[in-house]
C-alpha cells in the first residue's frame, strides 16, 4: 500500500520528474505527479507523492515541509481522500439550506438572503 503526499508551494517549472527525484532521497517513490491546468497547460503549483511505506512518507514529510524550494517554501503532509476533503464543506453547506427553508417557510413563503440565516438562528 502505498501512503500520499500532498506537496504544495512547488516552483511552477517543477516536473514529475524532478519532484520524484527530490522525493527518492527519502525512499521508494512509487509516483509523482504535478498537477497542470488543463487549459494552459502549466503547473499550478502543487502536486502528490506516493511512497512505498509509511516511515518513507514521514521521513519526506520531516525532511521537505516548510524548506525552501526552488525560492518557494513547500509544504509537505498526508494527502486526505477527494471525499473526505468536501465532506465537511457540503454538511455546512446542507445545514445553511435547511435553516434557509425553514427560514423561508417562518416568514410566509418569503426569501431570506442566506447571510441572514446565521444571525436569525
Amino acid at each position: 500500500m502505498a501512503f500520499k503526499l500532498y506537496v504544495g508551494g512547488l516552483p511552477y517549472s517543477t516536473t514529475s520528474e524532478k519532484l520524484r527525484e527530490q522525493f527518492g532521497r527519502c525512499g521508494t517513490v512509487v509516483s509523482a505527479n504535478v498537477i497542470m491546468d488543463r487549459f494552459s497547460g502549466q503547473s499550478r503549483g502543487f502536486g502528490f507523492v506516493e511512497m512505498s511505506t509509511q516511515d518513507e512518507a514521514k521521513a519526506a514529510i520531516a525532511e521537505f515541509d516548510g524548506q525552501p524550494f526552488g525560492g518557494r517554501r513547500l509544504k509537505v503532509e498526508m494527502a486526505s481522500p477527494p471525499a473526505a476533503m468536501w465532506m465537511g464543506k457540503s454538511m455546512i453547506l446542507i445545514t445553511l439550506l435547511r435553516r434557509l427553508t425553514v427560514v423561508t417557510q417562518a416568514r410566509g413563503g418569503l426569501l431570506v438572503p442566506a447571510f441572514f440565516v446565521h444571525a436569525l438562528y
